[in-house]
């Protein structure tokens, strides 16, 4: 049995952190975790960057597809479990995200707009999304006439309702894929080893 916090947005806001409980030794949760990451990895050894009793540390990554785009992303991320007699914390931390199709780095603001949920209502996406996309076309060289042109006639109540739609759709998978790996982990740990082989 275990009883856990769910995972939450860590104190310098760069990643998630969960605590969990578990009625396990700090042995037991360590060999958990290390079959979890054999099962989980290609090569263990690739991944693992630190591997003591206290603390394991990984760098491996994630997918996630944002609807906005349609693109499949993959996400770089460190994930350290420290771990203690009946609980473990596991801390999450995305670093960098690569186009899947095209194998190019992405700008790290396409990670922190996710962490940060900047637009939670369609009434506030409505200005923030008509701004920003003024000032992307008007860094792009387009003359403010350009632009208030190209506003009127792109930027209309329901462009913006189906934008929006996606987006939350899109942070919806965001955080499914976190989600995921976090439970990959538990159930893992929390799994009893009754293996009658």
């Amino acid at each position: 049995s275990f009883n856990s916090f769910g995972h939450e947005l860590n104190k310098n806001s760069d990643g998630y952190t969960e605590v969990v409980e578990v009625e396990l030794s700090k042995k037991d949760i360590h060999q958990k975790i290390n079959e979890w990451i054999a099962l989980n990895y290609k090569s263990a050894q690739d991944v693992i960057q630190l591997n003591t009793e206290d603390k394991i540390v990984l760098k491996g990554n994630y997918t996630f597809t944002s609807t906005i785009s349609g693109n499949t992303f993959g996400i770089r991320n460190t994930t350290t479990i420290s771990i203690r007699d009946n609980k473990y914390k596991i801390d999450l931390i995305p670093t960098s995200a690569f186009n899947k199709s095209t194998m190019k780095d992405t700008e790290y603001a396409f990670i922190t707009q996710y962490m940060n949920n900047e637009v939670p209502t369609f009434d506030e996406f409505k200005p923030w999304h008509k701004n920003n996309t003024i000032k992307i076309w008007l860094s792009q060289g387009y003359s403010e006439r350009q632009v208030q042109k190209f506003a009127k006639k792109h930027i209309t109540p329901d462009s913006q309702k189906e934008l929006f739609e996606k987006r939350l759709k899109t942070f919806e998978n965001w955080n499914k894929a976190i989600e995921s790996t976090f439970k990959s982990i538990k159930d893992y740990v929390s799994k009893s080893d009754d293996d009658d082989w």
